[in-house]
Parts: C-alpha cells; sequence; structure tokens
C-alpha cells in the first residue's frame, strides 16, 4: 500500500467461477516509512511466505499471517533461492551466499561461503546451488567444505551441468 504495509487477502473461487476475497490481514506495518518489498515467494511444503523486506529476508505464516523468522544477518540481500525437498535456503549478500535449514518454525544456519564476485542468480538444488555471475556459473555443493566450485562452466553443455536448469536461470526463472 501507499502507507508502507503488505495486506493479504483470502481468496477463493466460488460456485460460479467468481472470486471472492476476504479476511484482509497486515503482514507488516511500518509507521516510520514505507517498506520495501520485493522476491516474495509462497512456498506451500514448509506454509510460509518468504520476502525480501528491507534488505532482509522474512519468513510469515501464510495461515496466521505471523513472522516466523527474521534473519538479520542478511542485511542488504539481494537474492535468494529455496529448495523445498531438502528444506535449503540459500541467500546471497555481496559476495558471499549462505546457507539455511528450514526446521518447521525457523531458520538455522549452516555454512557460509565467500564467492569470487557478486553472484546475479542463484538457483537452489537438492544439496548445491547453481551460482550465476555476469559471464559464467559455478555449481557448489553443501558438502564441499571449502568453498570451491564443483564444476565451472560457461553453459556449452560440456560440463556435466543439464542446460535446462542453466536455461533456467539465463531467463531469470528463479527459485
Amino acid at each position: 500500500t501507499n502507507d508502507g504495509n503488505l495486506l493479504v487477502y483470502d481468496c477463493r473461487m466460488n460456485n460460479n467461477k467468481q472470486y471472492t476475497c476476504s479476511g484482509m490481514n497486515v503482514l507488516r506495518k511500518s509507521k516510520e516509512r514505507k517498506a520495501n518489498y520485493h522476491s516474495l515467494r509462497i512456498y506451500e511444503q514448509w506454509g510460509i511466505l518468504i520476502g525480501i523486506i528491507d534488505g532482509i529476508i522474512m519468513a510469515y505464516d501464510i495461515n496466521t499471517c505471523q513472522c516466523l523468522a527474521q534473519l538479520l544477518d542478511s542485511k542488504n540481500c539481494t537474492l535468494y533461492s529455496c529448495n523445498e525437498n531438502s528444506s535449503i535456503l540459500c541467500v546471497a549478500n555481496k559476495r558471499k551466499i549462505t546457507f539455511y535449514l528450514w526446521q518447521g518454525s525457523g531458520f538455522v544456519p549452516q555454512k557460509e561461503m565467500t564467492l569470487n564476485e557478486t553472484p546475479k542468480f542463484l538457483h537452489c538444488l537438492y544439496g548445491a546451488v547453481i551460482v550465476g555471475y555476469k559471464k559464467s556459473y559455478d555449481l557448489i555443493t553443501m558438502s564441499d567444505a571449502d568453498g570451491n566450485s564443483i564444476s565451472n562452466g560457461n553453459g556449452n553443455g560440456n560440463d556435466g551441468i543439464d542446460s535446462n536448469v542453466i536455461t533456467d536461470i539465463d531467463n531469470g526463472n528463479n527459485n
């Protein structure tokens, strides 16, 4: 809204195939200034909405609209990606990525890695993340203790990475 609030409505289709919306909730009230919201996504399997709100990763329960997690160490983050099946959240903050594990009521930090440059894209996979840069990408696994890239390539399909995944990242499809 113009006040900097994020409003949530329960919208359902009735028998006439028309939508009706009710039950407005305010996720966050910003009295001092307008809040900056972006990259909002619902993760149904976890029952949460995650977004970057004022530069911080925040998670809300989609049923109660209560704030479940506020990752203060993600301040000024630019990207995030989740893999619901592995319960992993990956957050990019300048030249660093941090992995978190979703544990039903919040996120637990798992690992932090320093990158050679600032990522432009993230795509979290089961146990790994593809990090896209301006002219290249890296596949980084959670088990890689030193934070070294396991595969480094230019997206030509000769490096063992499914080119369809790279195409999704190149098109900005950031899950």
